[in-house]
């Protein structure tokens, strides 16, 4: 997929969240976030766009003061979490000119800019590292080659650093069926590796897996 299609289309999304918000809908705008609701135990299994973020918090090391790059980082909430958590220094990259915008100024409000700043740029051309932890948040899916994606970020992270991966992952069986091509269409997904795929990437790219937890039955 093109740049520029991938930015169109989180703009679109962006000005359908912002309207449909009078009705009730509109995903995650007002906690900043682009990914999908989940059951929270905290709210009483009500879904929340938050609790992805508990999640991150309970299975990544505690790392002080680490240096962030979040690969698709949306509206910028999960920097913003993560530089009041952790006291993390983040970096997000987005297509999408609006995106940046609003991670930059909610950064400027929270008084956090001096630790958070999103950057119109690809995740495949990631900015020098060494990065502490690097999360891909929905975000691969969006990639027309995600295993360079995979390995391109891989490059760029720190020794014994943490790389995050939260995305829709289909199963074999699924690969036929018209329902995913759909999906696909609908949700701007050119390429949607399975977990074994992932697991292979990032194996090969000289990761260890620590973690893996199927969110699915989370979903709202």
């Amino acid at each position: 997929m093109s740049s520029g299609g991938v930015a169109s289309y989180y703009d679109r999304l962006g000005r359908w969240n912002r309207a449909a918000r009078a009705f009730g809908f509109g995903g995650g705008q007002t906690t900043l976030t682009v990914h999908r609701a989940l059951a929270d135990p905290v709210a009483g299994g009500r879904a929340t766009f938050t609790r992805l973020h508990d999640v991150l918090l309970e299975r990544v090391p505690a790392m002080r003061g680490a240096r962030v790059l979040d690969a698709g980082c949306g509206l910028g909430g999960t920097m913003l979490m993560l530089a009041k958590a952790r006291e993390a220094t983040c970096v997000g990259l987005t297509l999408s000119q609006s995106q940046a915008s609003a991670a930059n100024t909610a950064a400027e409000r929270a008084g956090l800019s001096m630790h958070v700043q999103a950057l119109v740029r690809s995740y495949d051309n990631p900015p020098p590292g060494p990065f502490d932890l690097i999360i891909a948040i929905e975000s691969l899916a969006h990639s027309s080659d995600p295993v360079a994606s995979v390995r391109g970020l891989a490059s760029v992270l720190a020794p014994a650093g943490v790389f995050v991966i939260v995305d829709d992952m289909p199963e074999a069986s699924a690969e036929s069926l018209s329902d995913l091509s759909v999906f696909k269409r609908g949700w701007q997904c050119p390429v949607l590796l399975s977990e074994s795929a992932y697991l292979e990437v990032l194996t090969t790219s000289g990761l260890r897996i620590d973690v893996r937890e199927d969110l699915t039955n989370d979903c709202r």
